[in-house]
């Protein structure tokens, strides 16, 4: 459903609501988007980092994705973020550094 963003851009804040369908994002009902416990929720990132989710929690993530993308200037609005956070998911490179950061934090905990 509809989003309330507040937007911070060049000392201005735009507020607005958004639709994820005005972004291509189709709907999905609560128990599609639910978590579990941290060993599902972690199989759940690690699913749709690898293709293998491709439900309203893959939808979830890119358009999240965007956002930030779109506050860390990486990106110049959310059709963009949206493109390139699908792009880093597809060729594995959101994966691929999901898989360094765990090696990394296992390394700092042995």
């Amino acid at each position: 459903g509809p989003n309330h963003v507040s937007h911070l851009r060049n000392g201005e804040v735009r507020t607005y609501d958004l639709d994820p369908a005005t972004l291509g994002f189709r709907g999905a009902n609560i128990a599609e988007l639910l978590g579990g416990d941290p060993p599902a929720n972690a199989a759940i990132l690690r699913g749709v980092l690898s293709g293998g989710i491709q439900d309203g929690k893959r939808d979830i993530v890119l358009l999240n994705a965007a956002a930030a993308l779109l506050a860390a200037e990486r990106v110049a609005d959310l059709e963009s973020g949206i493109a390139l956070a699908r792009t880093v998911i597809d060729d594995g490179a959101a994966l691929a550094k999901l898989n360094d950061l765990i090696a990394w934090t296992s390394r700092l905990a042995a």
